[in-house]
């Protein structure tokens, strides 16, 4: 699997050989890939919140504290 590293090395190769059009597109392929782990990280945050919030809120319901352990 190709990391965004692994892309930004590429494109110092390819901008050092003259290839400027193709070290564009590594960039912005490193760019995109740093984008999506950002983005994949922000929703599993906000799962685990809801799923959090979720189950305190079910606790409430039965008149259970979420530190009780029975």
């Amino acid at each position: 699997m190709i990391d965004a590293r692994t892309l930004l090395l590429s494109e110092q190769i390819h901008r050092s050989n003259g290839n400027h059009a193709t070290a564009d597109l590594m960039r912005e392929a490193a760019c995109a890939i740093t984008d999506l782990r950002m983005t994949l990280a922000e929703i599993k945050r906000s799962t685990y919140l809801r799923h959090a919030q979720d189950l305190a809120e079910t606790a409430l319901a039965d008149g259970k504290h979420w530190t009780d352990k029975t």
